[in-house]
């Protein structure tokens, strides 16, 4: 019985350990340095994806339980942190862009995919300071109404491209030509940005 229970203690605090450093919440390097890996590399979703299973799929092994229950230790269980990490990971992000200063743009929907209960956007945007991609789930209600070409306006960190998100999915004519040649966005206010 103490062997499962601290065994059991152990796969827990490695889940939270793996959830609170996923997410940025304890950061073991700066914020760009985290949302830079975060969103531009492919292993460490990987990593993220696999660790836990991993851990629940050993500890299991150790405790010797039935196959029914080993299932529960590496696909339920791995399930629940993933999924709160990753809204943490929003979370903390949604944090930042009220904090910090950031530039509003305009970006292209390039691509878009729906599966059963998200949807996705690939957004171009080019801006004075730089130009790029990124991809962000929307809400699917959202999906039919928005089409490949439409142009949404996008907001990123001024220290920081690699913090990124959509600002307005449906952007006004009006704030479309506001931000025509960038914004500023502090504390919900955009700012045209004068172009000398």
């Amino acid at each position: 019985m103490k062997k499962y229970i601290i065994f059991n203690s152990i796969y827990l605090v490695l889940i939270v350990s793996i959830v609170l450093l996923g997410s940025g919440i304890i950061k073991l390097t700066t914020e760009c340095k985290f949302y830079e890996l975060f969103y531009s590399t492919r292993t460490y979703m990987i990593i993220l994806f696999s660790i836990i299973p991993t851990i629940g799929y050993i500890i299991s092994k150790i405790l010797k339980y039935k196959k029914e229950i080993q299932v529960i230790y590496y696909v339920i269980i791995p399930l629940i942190p993933i999924y709160i990490m990753f809204s943490l990971i929003e979370s903390e992000k949604e944090k930042l862009f009220k904090t910090n200063k950031h530039i509003v743009t305009k970006g292209i929907v390039v691509k878009k995919d729906r599966y059963p209960r998200t949807a996705y956007l690939k957004i171009a945007y080019f801006s004075n300071l730089g130009k790029g991609t990124f991809t962000k789930d929307i809400k699917p209600k959202y999906f039919k109404k928005i089409n490949i070409g439409d142009t949404i306006l996008v907001r990123y960190d001024i220290k920081c491209t690699y913090l990124i998100g959509i600002f307005k999915l449906f952007p006004t004519k009006v704030e479309l030509e506001q931000c025509k040649n960038d914004c500023y966005l502090m504390d919900g206010i955009l700012t045209p940005i004068k172009i000398e």
